[in-house]
């Protein structure tokens, strides 16, 4: 069943899921967009080395319905130039795994704040933070 999503009036293509099928990230991929800059985001925006988490493809036609029992291999972001597919990916730890612990990726609820002044530290906007958790 799908999660929750972010709202149809904003226009995305590529989407991001955690294990409990919610979209917690996404963009609109206009065909130049790399894995390697998706990671840089990433890091920007969560609160979670980028070596706790990988994307994997969801194999389901569509809006997925489990996309941790159907997705295809990790995807190592950092350093790869290849230019991310439209659709949707679930991240989860490296090795594919949802169910050992519950990991907890910090999204920015206030990103333009941070994009507006990047000399801002992490550590500073605690109080603007809120947790996801994504099942490893």
């Amino acid at each position: 069943m799908p999660g929750q999503r972010a709202s149809s009036q904003i226009a995305r293509n590529l989407h991001f899921v955690n294990a409990d099928n919610d979209e917690i990230g996404g963009t609109w991929q206009n065909g130049s967009l790399t894995w390697a800059e998706m990671s840089e985001w990433m890091q920007i925006v969560f609160q979670l080395p980028y070596d706790e988490y990988a994307p994997f493809p969801c194999l389901e036609d569509g809006d997925p319905k489990d996309p941790v029992a159907q997705h295809g291999a990790p995807i190592n972001m950092h350093a790869n130039t290849s230019h991310i597919q439209p659709g949707f990916y679930v991240l989860l730890s490296p090795e594919g795994k949802s169910n050992t612990r519950s990991i907890h990726i910090s999204i920015l609820k206030n990103f333009r704040f941070t994009y507006r002044y990047p000399y801002q530290s992490r550590e500073s906007c605690a109080s603007r933070c809120n947790p996801i958790s994504l099942k490893r």
